[in-house]
């Protein structure tokens, strides 16, 4: 993931850097991603994001010069197997203003089934979040999905 275009950072801003998500397990290890690649380059990836109880919210990231070939919808609907064959549920969120990725995860089956808006402290380290969708600082609306 190095490399790795920064307005996707997101995907791996939880876990601090792209080695740190490689190694917390959620991108190649017991969670399992699936990845797209260009030559030797990594051009979308799909990953469990969070891990609940009985689920695993998925992300999505593909690098914007690749975008429209299908990829992220190919590379979730795997990662969303291996999320049920591991008998749990596979949960898609996105902030309410990412037509895009909501329009992706209905296309893929997913169906919405609440909007709520979340809060954390401090300002938001997601680059793909423009301001307009913060509001205040710390907050943004959500819609979450599941099959």
């Amino acid at each position: 993931m190095a490399g790795w275009d920064p307005t996707l950072q997101w995907i791996w801003d939880t876990w601090g850097t792209p080695d740190s998500l490689a190694r917390s397990g959620c991108a190649w290890g017991a969670w399992g991603a699936w990845g797209a690649f260009e030559a030797d380059r990594l051009v979308s990836v799909a990953c469990t994001y969070l891990r609940g109880r009985d689920h695993e919210d998925i992300a999505v990231a593909t690098a914007p010069a690749h975008r429209r070939r299908g990829l992220a919808a190919v590379l979730a609907v795997r990662l969303a197997a291996d999320v049920r064959a591991r008998g749990r549920d596979a949960t898609w969120t996105a902030p309410t203003s990412n037509t895009g990725s909501l329009a992706l995860a209905m296309a893929l089956g997913f169906r919405a089934v609440r909007t709520q808006t979340a809060y954390w402290v401090g300002g938001s380290r997601n680059p793909a979040l423009p301001p307009a969708d913060c509001g205040r600082q710390g907050r943004v609306k959500t819609t979450a999905a599941s099959v």
